[in-house]
């Protein structure tokens, strides 16, 4: 099965800093189940830049959350990894 890791994600970033982190799983993208990171990419493409996405994603601890970030804090992801 692949999960989507975030492998790194810097502290100035919006996602960062509304409580995305490094080590976490993408599981869902405006509530769409997610399993690559061109799905993933491709969903974030279809939102009008400015407008925030919904973020489904799994922490390190299991816990499960929900982000509310604007399109182009995502875009800034520089490094990713399917595991």
């Amino acid at each position: 099965m692949t999960t989507l890791k975030i492998a790194e994600l810097p502290t100035d970033y919006p996602a960062y800093q509304a409580g995305m982190r490094e080590g976490d799983v993408l599981l869902a993208v405006d509530s769409e189940k997610v399993s690559t990171w061109t799905q993933a990419r491709l969903k974030i493409s279809t939102v009008a830049e400015g407008d925030a996405i919904d973020f489904k994603v799994k922490h390190e601890n299991g816990e499960i959350e929900r982000f509310i970030v604007d399109r182009c804090a995502m875009m800034n992801l520089t490094k990713k990894e399917e595991v």
